[in-house]
């Protein structure tokens, strides 16, 4: 039988994830995108919360899996010690993170975490489209 983490919750509907991916702020390393929410300005002692998301671009079924399962254990060793009360949190894994030794992981994450707490942001920045010939200054 697992047994579950009882300090630590997770997101479990869409609206949740989609909350953090619109509002929150990101920081990318090299195995994943960690998405951050800070704690709402309550003041009660809530457990962080976390998401999970592997798609499709970093393999089969069987690699998805294993990489949603050594992302689990990176949270359950690092969440409860460098994540803030109340906070949410999404990892969203990148390609070639099956292959990052658990050390990379753990390291790559608590990184992240001291980064989104300082305030460090890293939002999708849109690039201008290249001028055409009908956009150049003559």
């Amino acid at each position: 039988m697992i047994k579950r983490n009882k300090h630590i919750g997770n997101l479990t509907q869409r609206r949740e994830y989609l909350r953090l991916a619109e509002t929150g702020r990101r920081w990318v390393t090299r195995g994943v995108m960690v998405q951050y929410a800070p704690p709402p300005e309550t003041g009660t002692k809530v457990s962080p919360r976390f998401g999970i998301t592997v798609s499709k671009k970093v393999g089969g079924a069987v690699v998805r899996n294993l990489v949603k399962r050594r992302l689990r254990e990176v949270i359950r060793l690092t969440l409860r010690q460098h994540g803030q009360a109340g906070a949410s949190y999404v990892l969203v894994a990148r390609n070639g993170s099956n292959q990052l030794a658990y050390a990379r992981l753990t390291g790559d994450l608590i990184w992240a975490l001291e980064k989104l707490h300082q305030g460090a942001d890293l939002k999708s920045r849109k690039t201008k489209p290249k001028p055409g010939k009908k956009d150049r200054a003559t």
